[in-house]
């Protein structure tokens, strides 16, 4: 049975094997390596199993010590995050966060979620940079990004923020009764396409998930807009097929302005995530990510 002491012999281990030597490990723990010995030979004892293989030049952990080792650092690195999320809470957290986002995460996700900022922590400023496109945040200088999960860079830290997002290619009833209905991806070459201009003068390609492989179509000669408010107005006016977030077009398809076609093939993005570069955040940006993350 686990008992409460066992987590002083936990974290000793932790320590030895991020050092890879009891000497390393004994001198930023502060005690003495003949200590810090026998509290991994202990835990060894206690597990039945090896976790470290000891030589006299180095220490190195066994496949079941790797494993222990990882779960040790993410559970002792949330408990420490803890730590010190109520100390800075003892002060009153003040400065300005920078946050680039597109304008649909910025009117439907972070502003009616932050708005509660201006009364509960009113040294915390926030300032909302308008960008559809990915940024560098820290060539840019920003405290944090938002985008979809699928599209945050690996060396990013991210929490989720929002819902994933469905995809929906929509027109308007006159417009397919005007030029048809495409039977599949592929056929929207031969059909006008309303294209979202992202902020580095590229077009965003649709995409589309056909089985086993996955389908992309550039919308090319017809209309482009920069924000999807705006195409999915146009799309209501007739001016072409539109690719947007279902959810930013419910009343549209409610009233019928609009209609789905082939919704088999439209992808899911994972929802609005919000990244940044290093766990270690200012106490107003921890606050910020406690309130939009997703529990």
């Amino acid at each position: 049975m686990f008992r409460k002491e066992d987590i002083n012999l936990l974290y000793v281990y932790m320590m030895v094997a991020r050092e890879g030597s009891f000497t390393r490990a004994a001198a930023k723990l502060g005690q003495a390596q003949s200590g810090v010995s026998r509290s991994v030979s202990e835990l060894e004892s206690r597990l039945g199993i090896k976790l470290l293989a000891r030589s006299t030049r180095n220490v190195t952990m066994t496949p079941a010590g790797e494993q222990l080792f990882q779960s040790l650092e993410t559970g002792f690195g949330n408990l420490e995050n803890g730590v010190e999320i109520i100390t800075q809470l003892r002060e009153e957290p003040r400065g300005t966060v920078r946050i680039n986002a597109s304008r649909q995460a910025i009117e439907f996700l972070l502003l009616p979620k932050l708005i509660t900022l201006r009364n509960d922590y009113p040294g915390i400023e926030v300032e909302f940079i308008e960008n559809n496109t990915f940024v560098d945040i820290v060539k840019e200088r920003y405290d944090a990004g938002v985008r979809y999960g699928n599209t945050v860079d690996d060396g990013m830290i991210s929490v989720r923020i929002g819902p994933n997002v469905q995809m929906a290619v929509v027109a308007s009833p006159d417009f397919l009764q005007r030029y048809g209905q495409p039977s599949h991806p592929s056929k929207l070459v031969d059909f006008p396409c309303i294209g979202y201009r992202l902020s580095d003068g590229s077009s965003w390609p649709w995409e589309f998930n056909d089985g086993d492989r996955y389908i992309k179509h550039k919308p090319q000669g017809g209309w482009q807009f920069n924000d999807a408010s705006t195409i999915i107005q146009a799309a209501t006016l007739g001016c072409g097929l539109a690719y947007e977030a279902e959810d930013l077009m419910q009343e549209e398809l409610r009233t019928g302005k609009l209609v789905k076609i082939f919704e088999q093939y439209c992808i899911t993005f994972s929802g609005f995530h919000l990244y940044f570069p290093d766990r270690k955040v200012s106490n107003a940006l921890r606050i910020i990510i406690e309130i939009l993350k997703v529990r």
